[in-house]
Order: C-alpha cells, then structure tokens, then sequence
C-alpha cells in the first residue's frame, strides 16, 4: 500500500493548467512549459481537461479521503 500525501489544493493545481498536443496524445503542464524551440509543437497545443480533473470533484473526493484516512491506516496497519 502506499499513501500519497497531497493537498487538495496541490492536486487541484496539478489537474488545471494543462495541455495537449492532438498530434502525439502528450500532455503538458503550464509549470513544465513544451520545448520552446518547437514553434509548431506550441501552435498545436490546446487546453486539456478531464472529468476526473474537475476541481469540484477533486476537492470532494480528497474531503471524503481525509475522512476515512483513520480508518484505512487501522485497517491497513
């Protein structure tokens, strides 16, 4: 088992801000910008998003994982 311990805050970041490049399925974060030296890749590039991604369900999702992190430590340990 391994726990990952991240704010929801910081997951929220993680799942804005991204894109996609429709050519090659990649995608890229705004915090790790795409080479800048490929002007072609950069036209390409459009925002991403995601159903898992959406900030509302990221938030209660993690709400509900801080609830019940008590309980999955006792059950795990």
């Amino acid at each position: 088992m391994v726990f990952l311990d991240v704010s929801a805050a910081e997951c929220v970041r993680r799942s804005t801000g991204r894109k996609i490049d429709p050519t090659t399925s990649t995608i890229y974060h705004e915090d790790s910008p795409a080479p800048e030296s490929d002007a072609k890749l950069l036209e390409r590039l459009q925002d991403y998003t995601d159903e898992s991604g959406d900030a509302k369900r990221l938030r209660h999702n993690h709400t509900n994982y801080d609830r019940t992190m008590a309980a999955l430590l006792k059950w795990c340990y």
